[in-house]
């Protein structure tokens, strides 16, 4: 899976988009969840060779926003469903994908059917408790479910504003999961939103905006990877995006050892 703040900034808007189709490309993912797409933006992910691999969700942009989200999925959509938050005041939404792995499929995630979340919540350090609100309402909605993953924007600039302990019950945060199992390191996969080395990115500050939450009873994660860390080839200082985007790997429990070697082949019971 793969999520992705693209920025709405008309600043290089269409080299920076050409640079996140090919990170997309590159990577691959089952699922993508983007966030600030405009228009524009989403015409242009439609129209690159890897996007008839999936099937999009229908894109929150409109309604005079300027930008919103988007799922791609190379599996199924059951069922895709938009709801404006309670409390917001940038017209901000929440969107649920549920998602099935096929009958034909001839992998081992048949079976394991999964709903993904993504959301950009309440932007502003002034607007923490409305952000708070709405991440509250995402795990509400999402209590009765089995398998889910949030993969999105949450505005949170400091763990004191929503730190991992304050997750409901079974909830997870894969960054800490694997950082604490020391599957990766937290000094270089920690900052989503980089200032210090991101010339896109404003301000003067560093921190993990950008979070992937789950509640799965069968899955686990294995890979936690920042992308788009590197200025655009060709220039010095144009990064594709103000934030970095997140890649992960989730496994079925029991079978994160159980991985193909040859690396052309994919994961066993492996989604991405």
């Amino acid at each position: 899976m793969l999520t992705y703040n693209v920025c709405f900034s008309r600043h290089q808007h269409f080299k920076r988009m050409e640079a996140i189709a090919g990170i997309l490309e590159h990577y691959s993912p089952d699922i993508i969840c983007l966030q600030e797409v405009r228009q524009d933006s989403l015409r242009l992910f439609l129209q690159t060779p890897w996007a008839r691999n999936y099937t999009p969700s229908r894109a929150v942009i409109g309604n005079n926003r300027h930008y919103g989200e988007i799922v791609f999925s190379k599996y199924p959509l059951i069922k895709t469903e938009c709801f404006p938050f309670r409390r917001t005041l940038m017209s901000r939404h929440v969107n649920v994908c549920d998602i099935s792995i096929p009958v034909n499929s001839e992998d081992m995630l048949l079976g394991h059917n999964f709903t993904v979340v993504t959301a950009h919540l309440e932007s502003m350090p002034e607007n923490h408790n409305i952000r708070r609100e709405q991440i509250k309402g995402i795990f509400d909605m999402m209590q009765r479910a089995d398998n889910v993953f949030f993969l999105g924007d949450t505005n949170f600039f400091k763990d004191d504003e929503f730190s991992p302990a304050e997750l409901p019950p079974y909830w997870k945060d894969t960054w800490k999961e694997l950082a604490d199992a020391e599957i990766i390191d937290p000094t270089t996969t920690e900052y989503t939103y980089d200032a210090e080395n991101n010339k896109n990115a404003d301000g003067d500050y560093r921190s993990r905006i950008d979070r992937v939450f789950y509640k799965s009873v069968d899955w686990v994660p294995t890979r936690y990877e920042l992308v788009g860390t590197d200025s655009i080839e060709g220039t010095k200082l144009l990064y594709p995006s103000d934030h970095y985007g997140i890649y992960v790997e989730f496994s079925l429990a029991g079978l994160e050892d159980d991985i193909i070697s040859d690396e052309d082949v994919k994961h066993i019971g492996d989604i991405d």
